[in-house]
């Protein structure tokens, strides 16, 4: 799973990929109510579930190492409901570092704003105060 992929666009290239293969290795007729094929089946479940695991990015490495130290390994839909509320969550930490960004770069402006405007209304009054002084004394500034 690349950094930019979703989770969703992950598992349904994984779905498409299983879809493909062939359902059963198996030439023999079994009947359904073989044992065999049920233990077949549930092997390709647990393939499928560690192939999905270990597909993910680093940084679902947690809900991996849960999942991996349970007794019985959960249903695909359940894993992959806990890395989608993961990604969720990563996804409005993101944002809220955004928006921290954001208002912190917003605020070093206005504070510039706000010098900027002393500055310049203190040189005006220091202007303004040289000109009163040299009209009031009758001379004339060129």
């Amino acid at each position: 799973m690349s950094r930019d992929q979703f989770v969703s666009e992950y598992s349904t290239k994984l779905r498409v990929i299983w879809d493909e293969r062939p359902n059963s290795v198996c030439t023999y007729k079994i009947t359904s109510s073989c044992s065999v094929m049920i233990i077949i089946n549930q092997r390709k479940l647990e393939d499928q579930t560690m192939q999905f695991l270990r597909g993910l990015n680093d940084q679902y490495h947690n809900i991996r190492s849960y999942v991996l130290l349970l007794e019985c390994i959960p249903p695909i839909t359940k894993i992959f409901s806990f890395v989608v509320q993961q990604e969720r969550q990563l996804i409005n930490n993101a944002l809220i570092t955004n928006v921290n960004s954001v208002i912190v770069t917003l605020a070093s402006l206005l504070l510039l704003v706000i010098f900027v405007v002393k500055l310049v209304t203190s040189k005006m009054f220091v202007i303004k105060r040289t000109i009163f002084t040299t009209k009031k004394k009758g001379l004339t500034k060129a």
